[in-house]
């Protein structure tokens, strides 16, 4: 479900300041944070965190080389490591969200998009890839509706 923007970011700032959250920073917030930075850098400084930390899935890194997004150097964090940064978005891309929102770092609007963890369903190799392929995808052209050229809000 989309969440609705209570009002737009501040676009007088070098760069719209994003933070995307998701279960443990291992998939998602990841894809969604090498994503943005790399379709749209110029106007985003995008980072992710998770409400948990946890290794990033080296599926994530490998599908997200596949359309030549290198994200082999990122690492797991957790929101409470951004606690003193002011955000213009915070997006959250996991339903795990509604118990820690109100302790979440300060942002002009909050956005709530939740994608399918990708981890949890049974499958031989080429099934749990694909899964995290989609995901990617489905992440990928969210961001460009959502941040990009024409953007849907």
């Amino acid at each position: 479900m989309e969440g609705h923007l209570d009002q737009g970011p501040d676009m007088n700032a070098d760069k719209i300041k994003v933070l995307f959250i998701c279960s443990g920073n291992a998939g998602r917030s990841q894809m969604a944070e090498g994503y943005l930075n790399a379709r749209f850098g110029n106007r985003y400084d995008a980072r992710s965190a998770g409400f948990e930390s946890s290794p990033i899935n080296p599926i994530t890194v490998r599908v997200m080389a596949e359309i030549g997004i290198d994200i082999g150097e990122h690492y797991s964090k957790t929101y409470d490591e951004f606690s003193d940064e002011t955000f213009d978005c915070i997006a959250i891309l996991t339903e795990y969200a509604n118990e820690n929102e109100h302790q979440l770092p300060k942002a002009t609007t909050c956005v709530h998009r939740t994608f399918v963890d990708p981890r949890f369903k049974k499958g031989n190799v080429d099934e749990i890839i694909e899964r995290f392929r989609i995901v990617r995808d489905e992440i990928a052209e969210w961001i460009d509706r959502y941040f990009g050229e024409g953007q849907e809000r």
